[in-house]
């Protein structure tokens, strides 16, 4: 039987994009991940499917007592899901693409502020998640190390004294966790600065990845930065290295704005000018173009060049035009060129409501 609430979670708005008035969209969210094992029953990769099973029971069983900071939990296996839906889920960060592609004895469970999940017979027999709006690395870390607590006083969890937590993969063993913040850097893009500054974080020991996680490219001037070792650091070790690669990472991203607007005002109009235009009047809109346009109307909003257009309203559209969302707007399954053309007629009729809110 289907769970109450994940029709709920799927009709909500993004809750992780919630931006704070009056400062520029630079970190757009923080999560905390937490890569746990039980004791006593092999890893996902080498488990039985009744072993499997065995596993999602008592994890979903742990998860019926609501923890501090959490509510209850919807839980359901991935054969529960629709393609649609599962798309969704990645979409709004609430699972891997990895463990969409599970079948039975693998799912996800949600609280109902879809700030906590728990992903189940991923890579490791659990991933419990945090992820909240904005530069808030200590709330996640608290959300995700609650839930983290309240588990392992129900069920017990493989753990070396020496070594740490023990994981699935070895570049996690330890802490088990990662920690990432997710930046929107569109000045630093149209500077040609991106890759040298993360190149930066790379040597610092933090991988960047595009927006999706793992596997997925750069869109949207959208990154996401995490750390790459687990082993031999305390978390909030990691975590303050992490908040101080994201606060070079702002300040980068600030002075290129500042940098543009003083010495090439011009053209950072025209190229803000251009997204408006091809938003305002396409009929064919693939998915990574509409997210590049938004990026640019993003920093036009941050920067007094679209009075017209209002910056959370169209961070929920970057959702919208995403395959899952748009389909599931549409109410049917849409080929690519379906999608495009839906798209594109979703972009004209949201800024020609905001042009005759304007009165325009």
């Amino acid at each position: 039987m289907r769970a109450e609430g994940f029709p709920k979670i799927f009709a909500s708005p993004v809750r992780w994009l919630r931006p704070a008035p009056g400062k520029p969209l630079v970190v757009v969210s923080s999560r905390v991940r937490l890569a746990r094992n039980l004791n006593g029953l092999p890893f996902p990769n080498r488990a039985t499917l009744a072993q499997r099973r065995e596993v999602w029971n008592r994890i979903c069983a742990a998860l019926g007592r609501p923890s501090a900071g959490s509510g209850a939990f919807a839980c359901m296996e991935m054969t529960e899901f629709s393609d649609l839906e599962k798309q969704l889920l990645v979409e709004r960060r609430l699972s891997s693409r990895e463990l969409v592609r599970m079948g039975a004895g693998s799912g996800i469970a949600v609280d109902a502020s879809e700030r906590v999940s728990v992903m189940v017979n991923e890579e490791d027999h659990l991933r419990i998640q945090a992820l909240v709006p904005g530069a808030g690395l200590n709330e996640a870390w608290r959300l995700a190390d609650g839930l983290d607590s309240a588990l392992g006083r129900r069920r017990t969890f493989a753990y070396d004294p020496q070594l740490g937590y023990l994981t699935a993969c070895p570049s996690n063993v330890g802490t088990g966790m990662r920690a990432s913040v997710m930046l929107h850097t569109p000045a630093l893009a149209m500077s040609a600065q991106v890759e040298p500054v993360m190149r930066g974080a790379n040597e610092l020991g933090f991988t960047v990845r595009g927006m999706l996680g793992e596997g997925s490219g750069a869109v949207g001037n959208f990154f996401q930065i995490s750390n790459q070792s687990t082993l031999g650091e305390d978390e909030r070790v990691i975590l303050r290295r992490l908040r101080a690669a994201v606060l070079r990472i702002s300040h980068a991203e600030e002075a290129a704005r500042e940098a543009l607007a003083d010495g090439r005002r011009l053209w950072l109009c025209d190229q803000v000018g251009q997204a408006y235009g091809r938003l305002r009047h396409a009929y064919l809109l693939p998915s990574q173009e509409a997210l590049n346009a938004v990026s640019f109307l993003l920093l036009g909003c941050e920067m007094g060049l679209l009075p017209r257009v209002r910056r959370t309203p169209l961070l929920r559209f970057m959702v919208t035009v995403q395959a899952g969302h748009l389909q599931r707007r549409a109410g049917s399954v849409l080929d690519e060129a379906g999608r495009d053309a839906y798209r594109a007629a979703l972009a004209r009729a949201f800024l020609t409501g905001a042009e005759e809110k304007e009165g325009v």
